[in-house]
């Protein structure tokens, strides 16, 4: 018996669980984060945002899903997306995780460039070319954005801090 809705529901169930657990270290991650006691919008306030929404996010996402577990009523026809769920998520999260490593050893530009590199691969861009220019032209932005203009610490990488080096 082939229960294929049911497997994909089940598998985006145990999806949006591993999204909600990872926005909840994100979330214990976040209160090391020292801030001054006269700062309002200190520098875990970002973080602690993303990661309540993360968590928001994976909650919904594996309640839609059980929902979906619960209304299957028999086989369906496969759904070709969801070979990709794994192919995407998991990486992902994998990359996540590299990244937190990386934004310790190299700050935030040279990490934040080296980490688009695979994930957009994974969203399937295969030109190396655009691949390493989207991935440039992004972590500069971000970099402005985040760093310059909103004025997030970037406190620079412990092998390499690329601040230094590049007098930002």
């Amino acid at each position: 018996m082939d229960n294929t809705q049911e497997n994909s529901a089940r598998s985006e169930f145990i999806a949006g669980i591993i999204v909600l657990v990872v926005g909840g270290v994100f979330l214990i991650s976040a209160e090391d984060i020292p801030v001054g006691a006269e700062d309002d919008f200190g520098a875990r306030s970002l973080p602690r945002a993303v990661s309540i929404m993360i968590i928001a996010l994976g909650a919904l996402w594996s309640v839609i899903s059980y929902r979906k577990i619960q209304k299957a009523d028999g086989p369906s026809e496969p759904d070709p997306r969801n070979r990709f769920l794994y192919k995407r998520v998991i990486p992902l999260m994998l990359l996540i995780f590299i990244y937190a490593m990386l934004f310790d050893w190299f700050g935030y530009l040279v990490s934040t460039f080296i980490i688009m590199v695979p994930v957009l691969y994974i969203y399937g861009n295969r030109s190396a070319s655009r691949l390493l220019a989207i991935a440039a032209a992004s972590a500069a932005i971000y970099y402005l954005l985040f760093i310059k203009l909103m004025g997030v610490f970037d406190a620079g990488g412990s092998l390499i801090n690329i601040n230094e080096l590049l007098g930002l």
